[in-house]
């Protein structure tokens, strides 16, 4: 808010003065920061590329009520939207701990040497961890194009919150058992709603940004990702330390990350219904020549029939 409130006086100075007032933020903050106490270097690098971030409200227009409402909104969808990829980071640190230390492969191992064997070659493949990395990569590869296919004429908010709720379904199906299947179940079902969400948040910020933003705010957006690696890697294994190594009770940890993801939906829900746009524009297909015409046909009937 401070920063906001200093805006104005931001852009009144000359290019030596937005030096001085970028070069003085950044001292006040960093100065603060790495002076506080009981706070790890991995916290204060973190916390001081976020904190940069911050210099860009020096460039919000207060004043412009209407603007100032178009950043809220999209800040607003990048913090909810990042909780979708607080899930997604599991897949390269508490699920591939967990993959290794409980989930016993062999159904899998059986069945791929069976049918290696049948083509004449030896049997002798066995699953590693690495696994959950092809399993997720392997399903986008043979399905986004099926999927694209099937959502690219739906809203892209409601799409949004459908693929999100199919991936913490997935990460619910770890919560059900140790067995392969369920895992390559439960991290295929995550990928099938990684691959509808994620292309559907990068329309939707192209859809409503205003016009004369889009490219900064397509810029912004990873901020997701920003938010979600760094709160995804020290949350899980925390979580996966107490709940899965002390506690041994790692169903508890997939539920925990289950409503994350839940929350994630309520948390979109909300924003479609109090914050999003008036207008959401639908991802419809541009008009076609035939409807076109059609129409200009319907328009001349319509003509021909007034008195």
């Amino acid at each position: 808010m401070a920063v906001l409130r200093l805006a104005p006086r931001f852009r009144a100075a000359s290019s030596g003065g937005k030096a001085v007032w970028i070069v003085g933020t950044l001292a006040v903050f960093g100065g603060v920061l790495w002076l506080l106490p009981g706070l790890g270097d991995f916290s204060r690098i973190l916390c001081t590329v976020l904190g940069t971030t911050l210099l860009s409200l020096y460039a919000i227009e207060v004043d412009d009520l209407g603007r100032f409402r178009d950043h809220f909104r999209f800040l607003a969808m990048v913090a909810i939207y990042s909780g979708f990829w607080i899930l997604y980071f599991q897949m390269f640190d508490s699920v591939l701990w967990y993959v290794q230390a409980y989930v016993d492969p062999t159904g899998l191992n059986d069945a791929v040497n069976a049918g290696l064997r049948t083509l004449g070659f030896q049997g002798h493949w066995r699953f590693d961890v690495e696994g959950v990395t092809w399993i997720n990569a392997g399903t986008i590869i043979l399905l986004q194009l099926l999927v694209s296919s099937l959502v690219k004429n739906t809203r892209a908010l409601p799409t949004m919150i459908v693929g999100i709720a199919t991936a913490t379904l997935g990460m619910a199906l770890l919560a059900l058992s140790t067995g392969i299947w369920v895992c390559m179940a439960g991290i295929m079902l995550f990928s099938i709603g990684e691959m509808t969400a994620h292309p559907k948040f990068i329309s939707y910020v192209g859809q409503t940004a205003p016009k004369d933003r889009v490219a900064m705010y397509m810029g912004y957006l990873f901020l997701y990702g920003v938010i979600g690696s760094s709160i995804g890697a020290v949350l899980g294994a925390n979580l996966y330390v107490k709940f899965v190594d002390e506690m041994n009770q790692p169903r508890t940890l997939w539920l925990i990350f289950a409503g994350i993801g839940a929350a994630t939906v309520v948390g979109l829900l909300l924003y479609d219904k109090f914050v999003s746009r008036p207008t959401d524009p639908a991802a419809s297909p541009p008009p076609t020549a035939e409807s076109t015409t059609a129409a200009a046909a319907r328009s001349r009937k319509s003509d021909r029939r007034r008195p």
